[in-house]
């Protein structure tokens, strides 16, 4: 509906069940394949749309720690700027994190690929050696900045009910999702088709929430202007 707005504060969180993080690949051809070397040598990156992670967090980077990221956006899905990448359009593309368990995972041990860099506050476990975005810098607003804008990989794939919903119910619901995560069969499942499990109880996502909806002005506002830089 046009015009709603939501208070992210108000929905009864019940569950994570795995965070979504994006990763930056480098094709091995590519001129860097280092944060460092990027910071000296340009590398065209393939964006999924004009906006969002595949241009937003490359701009950040080259307006708050110097890299030289240029992106070509335009791309409809993640397996056309892939494509593209394959076939020496752009020499960098962005995916997500668990297609590396299995899908993608080619490419890293043929080495026709290098991933340089987390879009998350943290570290996936599928490739623990790649560091964080928020790693790169000592600069506390630039830590700031990168932190809000990877919030989405932090919340990932998460359940929450609305406003109002008696607490016992929500109780339930987050008994019942924990049992399910916590499920023999239901880990094997996941296991099988490639798939991670992170999950993240109902309180540690509100409070988690909480953190991202308190961003001080000032940081949203220095956000807005380095997504916009070109």
């Amino acid at each position: 509906m046009s015009g709603v707005r939501y208070d992210a504060t108000k929905f009864n969180y019940i569950a994570r069940a795995t965070a979504n993080v994006p990763v930056h690949m480098v094709w091995h051809t590519a001129p860097a394949t280092s944060i460092e070397e990027i910071k000296k040598h340009e590398v065209i990156t393939g964006g999924v749309g004009t906006t969002g992670t595949h241009a937003d967090l490359p701009r950040a980077q080259n307006a708050l720690i110097g890299t030289k990221w240029k992106v070509i956006g335009g791309y409809k899905g993640n397996d056309e700027s892939r494509i593209a990448m394959e076939r020496g359009e752009v020499q960098a593309a962005i995916s997500p994190a668990i297609l590396f368990n299995e899908q993608l995972r080619p490419w890293l041990e043929q080495r026709k690929v290098k991933v340089v860099v987390q879009y998350a506050d943290f570290r996936h476990p599928t490739l623990p050696d790649v560091p964080a975005v928020t790693e790169l810098t000592n600069n506390e607003e630039a830590k700031a900045v990168f932190r809000f804008l990877v919030s989405l990989s932090t919340l990932g794939r998460s359940y929450a009910a609305p406003p109002g919903v008696p607490a016992e119910t929500v109780v339930m619901l987050r008994t019942a999702v924990q049992a399910m995560l916590n499920d023999p069969a239901f880990k094997a499942d996941a296991q099988k088709r490639g798939a991670d499990l992170l999950p993240m109880s109902g309180d540690e996502l509100g409070a988690y929430i909480k953190q991202i909806m308190a961003t001080p002005p000032a940081i949203v506002n220095k956000t807005n202007e380095v997504i916009a830089a070109r």
